[in-house]
């Protein structure tokens, strides 16, 4: 009876130990596939900034150098001589923002119109919207650009701003989003006469920032 009960702690320390050497191999390797990942993902970059550095000379040489020496900041230079670089990344920091900013505005309307209210047609109209993700990019292109050159869009910051305001995923994914939200914050707010609008901004659009924040990420 007693050396059953003293082999037990020998055992059960003995499992512990076991455990604990599995879950530091299982770390390392996580750490290790990890860094591999990383390489992999990084070495493009690396490569590019490193090739940036280069003279036109060393960029065909064999071997290939992953570190330029010397370093020639010059190239950045002429870049921003020969073309307006400062424009380009300003125009790209609109056109970005604007369309981020359009996209959460329409979503988040569209997505809560389709939630919340009841009307004609709803749920065939969401399926005609899904239906649109199935369409590519390429298929669009020509109607799209007959359609801004009928609005006189034509080489301005819209032309590539309006087009991507409407987005059937965030649509989507906002929906889903409002119908788990509990429809008592409605109800509530009925009765301390809110509009549905006041409902809309004060109330429910503050609880998707999550949403907004797992779909832009």
């Amino acid at each position: 009876m007693n050396t059953t009960t003293s082999m037990r702690p020998a055992s059960h320390g003995l499992a512990t130990r076991g455990q604990q050497l599995r879950n530091r191999i299982g770390f390392w390797l996580t750490v290790l596939l990890l860094v591999i990942a990383s390489i992999i993902i990084l070495a493009p970059i690396v490569w590019t900034f490193s090739t940036s550095l280069r003279q036109p000379a060393e960029s065909f040489s064999v071997p290939p150098k992953w570190i330029p020496i010397p370093a020639d900041f010059s190239n950045y230079v002429a870049v921003f001589q020969t073309v307006p670089g400062g424009q380009y990344v300003l125009n790209s920091a609109i056109i970005t923002f604007s369309t981020v900013i359009g996209q959460l505005i329409t979503a988040s309307l569209a997505g809560y119109a389709f939630a919340r209210f009841e009307f004609p047609g709803k749920n065939i109209l969401f399926w005609l919207i899904l239906a649109t993700l199935m369409i590519p990019g390429q298929a669009t292109i020509i109607p799209v650009f007959v359609l801004i050159s009928k609005l006189g869009l034509n080489d301005t910051p819209m032309s590539l701003i309006l087009p991507a305001w409407p987005t059937a995923f965030g649509t989507f994914l906002l929906r889903q989003y409002f119908m788990q939200l509990s429809k008592e914050f409605e109800e509530a707010a009925l009765m301390d006469g809110a509009s549905q609008w006041r409902i809309f901004s004060s109330v429910y659009l503050p609880l998707v920032a999550p949403a907004w924040r797992s779909w832009r990420s």
